[in-house]
């Protein structure tokens, strides 16, 4: 069944990434979240107490909370709500991840010097142990690791290789 209010809320803009996911458990909570958007007044009204009477009354829940949501953007919405103890979080776009100073400060986006394109930002590895740390690199370019596979992977000699090289085959 739909605990209510858990749900993802439009915000300002109104993109197709403008959201705020909620998802709170406990009546603290959920009056730490009436509180944030203005609506203190049903704070012990039983109507929205308990869990099963507030899915009684989903729509008008999520309507009441949209109202506030779709009037900030959804940082702004995130901000709020998790100041106040109510867990949330905006919806990432590809944008917001590649940029999100957090991310960038744990090491789960990363920035590399790429040899055609120069620097960027893209996933780290999100494995993050002390004592086996890892480089990450962009991928090699279109045959630069050739004679690397061949001799390493292959076996093939200098000589091997460059008879490939003569012939055209790499």
């Amino acid at each position: 069944p739909q605990l209510v209010p858990i749900d993802l809320y439009p915000c300002a803009p109104g993109g197709p990434n403008d959201y705020v996911y909620i998802f709170l458990t406990t009546t603290e909570m959920w009056n730490a979240l009436l509180r944030c958007i203005g609506r203190g007044d049903l704070v012990g009204d039983p109507r929205y107490t308990e869990i099963p009477e507030r899915n009684k009354h989903r729509e008008t829940i999520v309507e009441m909370i949209a109202a506030w949501t779709r009037r900030r953007d959804k940082w702004e919405a995130m901000h709020t709500l998790a100041k106040a103890g109510v867990p949330c979080s905006a919806v990432f776009d590809t944008a917001d991840v590649i940029n999100d100073p957090h991310l960038h400060e744990r090491g789960m986006i990363v920035d590399v010097d790429h040899p055609r394109s120069g620097p960027m930002r893209m996933p780290g590895n999100p494995l993050q142990l002390s004592d086996s740390p890892t480089e990450i690199r962009p991928a090699p370019l279109l045959g630069e690791a050739t004679e690397e596979i061949l001799s390493r992977f292959l076996g093939m000699g200098e000589a091997d290789v460059a008879a490939l090289r003569d012939r055209g085959v790499v």
